[in-house]
């Protein structure tokens, strides 16, 4: 990510989301394009961030330092919240960290299987599934929305 740096802006309020199944850090580019960890979170671990609009923040496996992704992008920019946001009641913006290609293959697993002719009916259906705990949460999560009388306590 050379030449990312942050800049002087407008105050911005995030809530960054680990959705990894390992640790992450967090790492905030100051001003000089220098990397600075701000944070660790644990799995499924979040934290709220006061920051600015125009400041950057790359995120990587703690013990790895596999580079992770931002709501699907290597790096995060608060403009890309649609800015400006003006209110009484400032809004916190929700930054999902996750793996690349497991944030595209959980998309289309998600789809396909909540979705359509192979639409699961059931939540029940779901505990049969050989596939991440993570994963089947949020099926589950997904046939509820779509069908509230599905028994989710059958996972």
């Amino acid at each position: 990510m050379n030449g990312l740096r942050s800049e002087v802006s407008e105050p911005l309020y995030l809530h960054f989301m680990n959705k990894c199944d390992k640790a992450v850090d967090i790492i905030w580019i100051s001003f000089r394009g220098q990397y600075h960890l701000y944070k660790t979170l644990l799995p499924e671990q979040y934290l709220d961030v006061d920051t600015y609009s125009r400041h950057y923040w790359v995120f990587r496996e703690t013990q790895s330092r596999t580079p992770l992704v931002a709501n699907n992008k290597w790096y995060f920019c608060g403009e890309e919240c649609g800015l400006p946001y003006r209110s009484d009641t400032p809004k916190r913006y929700e930054v999902i960290i996750s793996r690349p290609i497991v944030t595209k293959l959980r998309s289309i697993c998600i789809h396909f299987l909540c979705h359509g002719n192979n639409a699961l009916k059931h939540c029940s259906n779901v505990k049969y599934l050989e596939i991440p705990v993570t994963l089947k949460r949020d099926i589950i999560k997904k046939i509820h929305e779509r069908d509230p009388h599905s028994h989710i306590s059958d996972e």
